[in-house]
């Protein structure tokens, strides 16, 4: 019972502050938004109104009641803000102070002012402390959520797609992971393995990969992905492992950036940099090889570069090969041709073309049609590509330059083994094929002869008509020889005025009718003389030359428009020589 000192109680007033503090209670209990900060103020004032009420009908004294203002300042330092907390405190001093002032003694004595200081300063002690303890504890509260928030933003502007994983569960993405794939990021959020750009065809490859990186904790690979409409992707993706404090594993941050079109540029690159490597191989070897390496070259270089199973060139210095092009007019246009299905190309083509599919290259020179390069594919094919078309055209140009190299060889070799007045064959190749003669006869044991023949007195024909009229003679002995001499024969210019001849199954006598053939058409009465040896077992060919041309002195000095024959020749002692007048 609120008692003091025998002071009147004014039941009304405390049955009153009673009855609205149980009511407020029971409000609260069923109204919890009666606690919140906005309503905080207000129930925080009626709660010192009510102790005020009680307080004045307890006879002023507090009565033991006084104490309980504590209740309103906790309220508001739980629920309120720090401006209604120094306002109920504000509210409580006037409390205690007013009726003090105003009314005084007796209802309200003078002891009164040793009690308001200190219930006002505990009320305030107990508020600020209250408030700031909650206040702390909101910061520390808010501290991840902040960090949560900052990365969220920060990850928000990056371009690179990222995804938190927990226990293979995405539980965050940024809207650049979005983009690149072309899922919602509510959609990715909360999907798990496989995830939603995994390609069906490849769930196992990336299963499998996922576990080398969790057990490797993290890593850097890249890989095939898929956007949400089907199309793939090439991805370079990098897993972070996270911890928690205590160090046990937290999840993974997973970066993914779209790199398709950088591979497909390394890509181009690297093929680009085997075509030029290829095509500067054929250079190298058009510019040092021989001919016919050049040549292989090309067609080996054809076939890389096209994935074809065979290619060839076809020389128009060949007749057979002219004869198939000048068949095809598309070739004349001088652009290269395919043939889808070879069997539309005419009969003579197609028994030269090995394959299904066929792409025909001209090689030109200048404007001047001079070969084509073939390429063929043993199935049908859809042809070549723009590059692989393009490099093929620079191969036809190298293999162009490769025949006009042979050609040039050709001649080159034709002359060197050619004697440019006479046009018969000079000493190079007597030493050649007689060489291979030799090594017949040792074979077959058939008979070889070799004569040396030359024509008598003609610097004195030079002197007396003139170098030109010596020339003309030359040329006209070698064109009569030419034609009375057997397809096996080999008639050559020796030098000068004088000329060998190598009778192939020719022995001394077959030998000596030749010779005798030759003198019947020697023009303007003029004679020559000849030396005449037939091969034996050990001879070489300076063996046969060095008899040969000591018969042809025996027969010069023996008075010359004759022929003399070495008819015993042994290696180590001089032939003994017969002479044989000439008819």
């Amino acid at each position: 019972m609120p008692v003091s000192g025998g002071a009147d109680i004014k039941w009304a007033e405390v049955l009153i502050a009673l009855g609205g503090s149980i009511l407020m209670g029971v409000a609260t209990l069923l109204f919890p938004v009666l606690a919140s900060r906005s309503f905080a103020g207000g129930a925080a004032l009626v709660s010192v109104a009510l102790i005020g009420v009680l307080r004045d009908g307890s006879g002023g004294s507090s009565g033991g009641y006084g104490v309980i203002v504590i209740v309103p300042v906790l309220w508001v330092a739980l629920y309120g803000s720090r401006r209604q907390l120094w306002l109920r405190l504000a509210g409580i001093t006037a409390m205690f102070v007013i009726p003090l002032l105003a009314l005084g003694a007796p209802q309200y004595p003078h002891a009164g002012w040793r009690s308001t200081p200190l219930v006002v300063l505990s009320c305030t002690l107990v508020g600020t402390v209250v408030q700031e303890l909650l206040a702390r504890e909101q910061r520390v509260a808010e501290r991840p959520q902040a960090s949560h928030d900052r990365s969220a933003e920060i990850l928000s502007t990056m371009r690179e797609g990222f995804a938190l994983t927990r226990d293979g569960v995405i539980v965050e993405a940024n809207p650049a992971l979005s983009q690149i794939t072309g899922f919602p990021r509510e959609q990715l959020i909360g999907s798990r393995q496989p995830f939603l750009f995994w390609p069906p065809e490849m769930l196992e490859d990336l299963t499998a990969l996922r576990e080398r990186i969790h057990a490797s904790d993290g890593g850097t690979f890249q890989t095939t992905f898929m956007r949400a409409d089907g199309a793939r992707f090439i991805a370079e993706t990098t897993a972070v492992p996270l911890h928690d404090a205590d160090g046990s594993p937290a999840g993974f941050l997973n970066s993914m950036r779209d790199v398709t079109e950088r591979v497909s540029a390394e890509r181009a690159l690297h093929e680009r940099s085997e075509e030029l490597a290829a095509l500067a191989k054929v250079t190298r070897a058009v510019a040092h090889a021989d001919p016919a390496q050049a040549r292989e070259t090309v067609r080996e270089m054809a076939v890389t570069i096209s994935g074809a199973s065979s290619a060839t060139i076809w020389d128009l210095a060949e007749a057979d090969a002219a004869a198939v092009v000048a068949s095809f007019e598309p070739l004349g246009t001088g652009t290269g041709v395919f043939l889808p299905d070879v069997t539309s190309a005419p009969a003579a083509m197609r028994a030269r073309i090995a394959g299904a599919s066929a792409h025909l290259q001209p090689i030109l020179d200048g404007a001047k049609l001079i070969g084509v390069l073939v390429i063929s594919w043993a199935s049908a094919t859809n042809g070549l590509t723009p590059s692989e078309a393009s490099l093929t055209e620079l191969l036809a140009h190298e293999a162009a330059i490769a025949i006009e190299k042979a050609t040039a060889h050709a001649e080159l070799e034709r002359l060197g083994r050619t004697d440019a007045l006479t046009g018969l064959p000079n000493r190079r190749v007597v030493e050649d094929v007689s060489r291979h003669e030799i090594a017949s006869a040792r074979r077959t044991t058939l008979p070889l002869a070799f004569a040396m023949l030359d024509l008598d007195h003609f610097k004195d024909y030079n002197d007396a008509h003139g170098h030109p009229a010596g020339d003309k003679l030359l040329r006209a002995v070698s064109a009569n020889w030419a034609r009375r001499t057997r397809e096996a024969d080999l008639l050559a210019r020796w030098g000068g005025e004088e000329f060998c001849l190598l009778l192939p199954g020719c022995d001394l006598d077959a030998g000596r009718e030749m010779i005798e053939e030759l003198r019947e058409v020697v023009p303007d009465g003029q004679t020559f003389s000849a030396g005449l040896v037939a091969w034996q077992p050990g001879m070489t060919t300076e063996d046969l030359v060095a008899a040969a041309d000591q018969a042809l002195y025996a027969a010069k000095r023996g008075g010359r428009d004759q022929t003399a024959v070495a008819v015993s020749v042994t290696l180590s002692a001089p032939p003994v020589i017969a002479a044989v007048r000439g008819s």
